[in-house]
């Protein structure tokens, strides 16, 4: 009955049969205590169909006879008055986030470049550095407008279910969205035009949709796959907003403080990033 293995994820669920399991076979119904993880969307009912299959199959095999299964499921995360917004709830908060943010940082910063007033700012005393980190703050505050509408709208009008801290959510968000300005200028450094920028678009935020973990678990994932997922940014801000708002957790689980953490981590490859692809291609 040790659910430390249901905690850390490594079982998706486990079965308490009862004592008196055979003669609760012969007399037709078996009730056995499934205890589910919980958290993640979609895995409650391929485990309890596929134990009441197996466990009236076997049951059959001994008795002879037709068995009703008729299991107690206790969740360790969520339960079944949460439905597929609530579960999904969390990780679109991270993508719609990202996917907002990244596209105006990258549009308004191409203006910015067509327009010569990045040339000309790189033609002050500025440094290249302190030009990037300037345009990161000023994308910023508005990154965070848009990321404080989000959440509201989910908690307030959606009312998606949430177990933790609404300030801890966000604060993943807010890195969420640093990564996604930083994201957006370096990568519209490699465009020359609105439309080549858009093109960005698919490439970037259609992969961190399906492999991030918002439709399907990454552990489901082929290992390839698990790889692309591993270097995701919004991998980790999908986990940790999950974790938050499903399980309840804070900054003393160290899934949280690792998932926020490579968020952050990802902030600073791409400003580094940033400052130095503006170095080689405007001079």
């Amino acid at each position: 009955r040790d659910s430390s293995k249901l905690k850390d994820g490594s079982l998706v669920a486990y079965v308490v049969f009862p004592a008196d399991f055979s003669a609760q076979a012969q007399q037709g119904t078996i009730a056995p205590e499934v205890h589910l993880e919980g958290s993640q969307p979609g895995t409650a009912g391929p485990v309890l169909q596929a134990l009441q299959q197996a466990l009236a199959t076997i049951a059959a095999q001994r008795s002879g006879a037709s068995v009703k299964v008729e299991p107690k499921v206790i969740y360790l995360y969520g339960g079944r008055d949460l439905d597929r917004l609530d579960y999904f709830g969390a990780a679109f908060i991270g993508l719609i986030v990202f996917f907002l943010v990244f596209v105006i940082t990258t549009v308004a910063f191409l203006n910015e470049r067509s327009q010569g007033t990045l040339e000309r700012l790189m033609a002050s005393p500025l440094r290249r550095g302190e030009i990037v980190i300037g345009y990161m703050l000023g994308f910023t505050v508005l990154a965070l407008i848009q990321a404080a509408e989000v959440l509201t709208f989910c908690l307030v009008v959606l009312k998606i279910h949430n177990q933790g801290n609404v300030l801890l959510i966000f604060g993943v968000e807010a890195l969420m969205a640093i990564t996604a300005v930083n994201l957006g200028i370096f990568l519209s450094m490699f465009a020359r035009t609105e439309f080549q920028a858009v093109q960005f678009i698919p490439l970037v935020v259609v992969p961190q949709f399906i492999l991030s973990g918002i439709l399907f678990p990454v552990s489901t994932e082929p290992k390839p796959l698990q790889v692309i997922s591993d270097v995701l940014p919004l991998t980790y801000a999908v986990s940790g907003l999950r974790d938050i708002m499903i399980k309840g957790a804070d900054l003393t689980w160290t899934s949280v403080q690792i998932d926020s953490g490579v968020v952050a981590g990802f902030c600073v490859v791409l400003i580094v990033a940033g400052i130095a692809t503006l170095r080689r291609r405007i001079a």
